[in-house]
């Protein structure tokens, strides 16, 4: 690893090329946080129903999938393929 006299790495060339320390604080935290996370959605649903904006904000950014628009065109024919099948049946 060496740098440039200017103190920076060269291009390519990580200050930091065996990454971060598997005991490090970032790490631990994001431990806790996985073997706990059934308990903490849970919580976040049960305050979001009971009228908490911030839980329901955070379960709506980060839990939940984004919607994404649907081409009408395609719902419609997806819509008459079921019937269809339903039709079979």
């Amino acid at each position: 690893m060496a740098s440039i006299n200017s103190g920076q790495w060269q291009p390519g060339q990580s200050g930091n090329p065996r990454g971060r320390r598997p005991d490090c604080a970032v790490s631990k935290a994001r431990a806790r946080i996985s073997r706990n996370l059934p308990a903490i959605i849970d919580a976040l649903v049960k305050a979001a129903l009971a009228g908490d904006a911030s839980a329901s904000r955070l379960l709506l950014e980060r839990v939940v999938p984004a919607m994404r628009p649907v081409d009408p065109d395609l719902l419609a024919a997806l819509e008459a393929r079921i019937r269809a099948l339903e039709e079979q049946s």
